[in-house]
């Protein structure tokens, strides 16, 4: 996989589970949408496309990681981190749930680079008590690593 098209490929990735879960939503009946609301589960098949899509996420970052090029993975990280937006409430949760996936990208950016990111991810999650346990750990990394 060329360098650009593993970039290309991630972006792929969310447009494709963010296509595919819109389909779903806007497939389901009123009946069903009001019992996902008082149960607040997802169907089985919203569940098995979430983990598919971090299934396929990491393997592109697995790939981005074996490329080793700072440029792409500032991009990629980027783009994961302050990009890539669900278009409801729920498909938001999804991409942010996705941005730790990004950790192993960490290691390779230049240290600006990880400076900008970090600086602009404080600015879009300025209470770092409203993070997951994983983006903590993200916020970590990229501080490790400037």
């Amino acid at each position: 996989m060329e360098l650009i098209d593993a970039f290309s490929a991630l972006r792929q990735r969310y447009d494709r589970y963010l296509d595919d879960y819109e389909q779903t939503v806007r497939g389901q009946s009123s009946i069903r949408g009001l019992e996902k609301l008082l149960r607040g589960k997802p169907s089985r098949q919203e569940e098995q496309a979430i983990l598919d899509f971090y299934r396929e996420v990491e393997q592109v970052v697995a790939v981005l990681v074996a490329q080793a090029d700072p440029v792409l993975a500032a991009r990629a990280v980027r783009f994961m981190l302050l990009d890539a937006q669900g278009w409801n409430m729920n498909s938001q949760l999804t991409v942010e749930a996705a941005q730790p996936l990004a950790i192993p990208l960490v290691a390779l950016l230049p240290p600006a680079d990880a400076a900008q990111i970090l600086a602009a991810y404080k600015e879009k999650y300025p209470k770092r008590r409203n993070l997951a346990p994983r983006q903590c750990d993200l916020l970590r990394a990229l501080e490790e690593h400037i």
